[in-house]
């Protein structure tokens, strides 16, 4: 399979999620337009337009809640640029080496932070899109469930397709006699690979539990996060929905930090940990700056109808600094920076050329970049060792690499697959609207 750089930007070809063969036509497509316009949306869209690349667009026109999260993110570009510096952030944190100082590209440019940021920040947008891609139309149950499928679809494939890639160069290694990731096949005993493949916390008394592609920490936060969404989906009416999601987390949060200790991290993906982690009111802060800014508040103007979000995500910085304890400075130049390159970079717009482009795409990408240099990170040791070069151009050619390879995931993995999802829900939706015409 060739690889077509044209069809990176072009993004009206590129992206799965835009259908090439149009509306349906007939009393089918009409329909189909009848039943999606009872979907009502979260947040009555504000009169204010916002930018895309090189045009603008009415809130409520092409982006319409329930959108799907890529038609979403193309049309706010300089977010995707923000997440793509995250992912590349994290990407050379950990391919990098921990050369002295002044030796490696991770003590030059101070990536460590930069990547704890870039965390927060993946958290941030998470919680946004929840808000801007959620619809109203429907039962509760359905509404959640759907919500649900649409994020397993999203999150699994990808991750289940690095997981065996990282299973299959193991046995491969060790077939050779190599030894390399022989520790990934120690490690991968049933009930702990059942419990990866599911993206599963650990319990507390699991001390030895972790994720076999390290940076999947994130993953089960993520999942966790969205199973207490579509709970709360289920429950309340969507203009209650902020609320109830303080309720399910920030409460648990405030409870733990006050009235228990603190719980050992151990593998990253302890459950009582994570429960009581202050990171994870950064889905929440992002899911308040997700309806505000739906709501097409600007940063000068600030629309009564706007001010329960805005307070939400100052009550969910203040919980986040209080329950920290003795690192609260810390913990709040990372909260502050990460909602600060969001909410500048959602009002930053971006004029249409090659950067816009380049950036609009490495977003797109950066789950698959985000996941593949787990290839990278077992091994990057190795290059240092060989090779008699300075440890910065090492680095550097280890990132770029790294980089490159998510974006071949993404070009002939992620984005054939999400692409067969959408056709898949095109034809239910096309079947669902022949059953109405039918009756």
């Amino acid at each position: 399979m060739s690889l077509d750089f044209r069809g990176f930007f072009d993004m009206r070809r590129a992206d799965p999620m835009r259908s090439q063969a149009g509306p349906l036509p007939g009393r089918a497509g009409a329909a189909i337009a009848r039943l999606d316009s009872r979907r009502r949306p979260f947040c009555q869209p504000g009169a204010r337009p916002f930018t895309g690349v090189g045009r603008k667009i009415a809130p409520g026109g092409d982006v319409a809640p329930g959108a799907d999260v890529r038609r979403i993110m193309g049309k706010i570009a300089s977010v995707q640029m923000v997440r793509a510096a995250a992912a590349i952030a994290v990407v050379a944190n950990h391919v990098c080496s921990d050369a002295p100082v002044g030796g490696g590209i991770r003590w030059l440019f101070q990536i460590y932070p930069l990547a704890e940021i870039g965390v927060h920040v993946f958290f941030a947008i998470s919680g946004m899109l929840m808000i801007l891609t959620l619809r109203e139309g429907g039962s509760k149950r359905h509404r959640s469930g759907d919500f649900l499928l649409r994020r397993v679809e999203r999150i699994y494939p990808t991750y289940l397709f690095w997981l065996a890639m990282l299973l299959l160069t193991a046995v491969a290694a060790r077939m050779a006699g190599t030894g390399y990731l022989d520790f990934v096949l120690r490690d991968a005993v049933p009930s702990l690979l059942i419990k990866n493949i599911l993206l599963m916390p650990g319990l507390p008394d699991e001390t030895h539990y972790r994720m076999l592609i390290p940076q999947a920490w994130t993953l089960v936060y993520e999942m966790y996060f969205y199973l207490v969404f579509a709970l709360c989906l289920a429950i309340v009416p969507p203009r209650r929905l902020l609320l109830a999601l303080i309720v399910a987390i920030a409460l648990p949060l405030v409870v733990a930090r006050l009235f228990f200790p603190t719980p050992d991290r151990l593998g990253w993906v302890n459950l009582a940990y994570m429960v009581a982690d202050p990171l994870i009111l950064m889905f929440l802060m992002g899911a308040a700056f997700g309806a505000w800014w739906k709501a097409g508040t600007t940063i000068r103007i600030v629309a009564p109808g706007s001010l329960p979000h805005a307070a939400i995500m100052v009550v969910a910085l203040v919980v986040a600094v209080v329950v920290s304890g003795h690192n609260m400075a810390e913990v709040l130049v990372r909260m502050l920076a990460a909602m600060a390159l969001l909410v500048a970079a959602a009002y930053y717009p971006v004029k249409e050329g090659p950067v816009a482009r380049w950036g609009e795409f490495f977003g797109a990408a950066s789950y698959s970049i985000y996941l593949a240099h787990v290839m990278l990170t077992y091994m990057s040791y190795k290059p240092h060792r060989i090779l008699p070069l300075p440890a910065w151009t090492i680095d550097t050619a280890l990132t770029v690499l790294a980089v490159a390879l998510g974006c071949l995931s993404y070009r002939w993995f992620e984005q054939p697959v999400q692409s067969a999802f959408t056709q898949i829900r095109r034809r239910r939706r096309a079947r669902l609207a022949h059953h109405v015409l039918s009756d």
